[in-house]
Parts: structure tokens; sequence; C-alpha cells
């Protein structure tokens, strides 16, 4: 069941130029100035019904003047929390019974905005890419990767969707049985990290794949490092 994502998300230099002078966010006339790409992913976010929670260091006397302000500048939300401390902000979540993780941390440089985020289940479109490459699906593959894609193993790189189907075709072609266990994934804004072991015509091959998606959910590169994955401290 594909149910609606809930967004936590900054204000003050994630979705809005980070304004330093208090007088001016304490203005409820004061007009926001949007981030590249924050109304397209509000209007995103609005469609696909999703829970969008904003969450501000700015104090809760400065409620009124930041509700106008948001109203103002077109950002709808589900709820406002103010208040929140300087330090490092940790989200705690039990995972799904399925053993898929129920969070995922997104950090940005301050002022870049949301344009290149990608909000889907990154996690989930890896382990599809792992099966679709397990099962030597060319066609498949071609749906998951960017046209702009790059791939680079020990054996070889390219780039380009079009290299990248023959790149993957040869491997296929040199292989009888392959086989794909994931050991453990870990994410890190659009990217994946992936412990596997490849197992092709018998042989256990452990590798570590750093798999980097664009904003629309398709694979943009991949990199691959053959070795003992358990000397990576990830």
């Amino acid at each position: 069941m594909n149910r609606p994502k809930t967004i936590f998300c900054d204000l003050d230099g994630t979705l809005v130029y980070h304004e330093k002078n208090l007088s001016i966010i304490s203005n409820p006339e004061h007009t926001l100035r949007l981030l590249p790409g924050t109304s397209d992913v509000i209007k995103k976010w609005d469609e696909k019904s999703y829970w969008v929670v904003i969450t501000t260091g700015r104090k809760e006397s400065l409620r009124y003047a930041t509700e106008r302000q948001l109203r103002n500048a077109g950002i709808v939300y589900s709820e406002l929390i103010m208040g929140f401390g300087g330090g490092l902000r940790i989200l705690l979540n039990d995972k799904k019974q399925d053993g898929r993780n129920a969070v995922r941390a997104v950090s940005m440089n301050r002022d870049e905005g949301p344009i290149n985020v990608c909000f889907d289940d990154i996690e989930m479109i890896s382990k599809k890419y792992f099966e679709t490459w397990e099962n030597k699906d060319l066609v498949e593959l071609s749906r998951l990767f960017s046209k702009e894609i790059s791939i680079e193993d020990w054996n070889g790189s390219c780039n380009g969707i079009d290299e990248a189907i023959h790149f993957n075709k040869n491997i296929f072609e040199e292989i009888n049985s392959l086989r794909v266990d994931i050991e453990d994934l870990y994410t890190v804004t659009n990217t994946v990290v992936a412990k596997i072991n490849i197992f092709a015509d018998g042989v256990s091959v452990p590798v570590v794949d750093i798999v980097e998606f664009d904003n629309e959910g398709k694979i943009k590169s991949i990199k691959a490092y053959r070795g003992n994955w358990y000397a990576w401290n990830v």
C-alpha cells in the first residue's frame, strides 16, 4: 500500500532564503524569497496529499508573522512547529515489518533549495534495480536509468543510457548464473550505499555499490567497488 509521505521540512535556508535580520523576520508583511524549486516541490507535495510539517528555529512569538509570510508566499503545509534549537535534529522511527526503513534524512547546503532532491523511496528503487540486474532484464534497466547515467566498476566505465545498456549486456552474456544478495542499504540524501554479494556462476564477489538518483527517481550514477566490504566504515 502506497501511503502518503510525511515531510518534516526546515524553512529558512531550505525552502526560502535565510534571513538574519530579526526586524525582517518578525514583520508579517515581509515577502519570503522562495529558493529554486520550492514552488514546484510544494505543488507536488500538495497534489500527492503529503503531510507537510514545517519545522523552524523561529520563536513561538513569531508565529503570526511566520504564518502570514508562508500564506503570502504560497507555501501550503499541514503543521508549523516553532522554537527548535540550533543543535542537530534527530528523527527516530522503527522499521517496517518487511525490514524497510521508515525514515530518510536529506541535508542540503543553505539556500540551495529543494530543486535537486529526490522524494521517491530510493531504497525500494535500489532493491528493484538489484532484482532487475539479477534477472538480466535490460528493458527494465532502461526504465530505471536516467538518460545521463554513468557507470563505473573495476572493469571499466560508461556514460549515457545506450552505453550503460551495452555495458550491462556484455556482463550478462559472460555469466550464466547470476544472483545478488543484499546485506545492507544505507541512504544519504539522493544516494544509496549498498553492501551486496554477487554470485556469478557460483563465485561469490563482495561488492559495495554507490547508487545516486536524480530528482525524478532515476538512477544517474552507479559506482561499484569490489572487495571486502567489512573494511568499509559506512
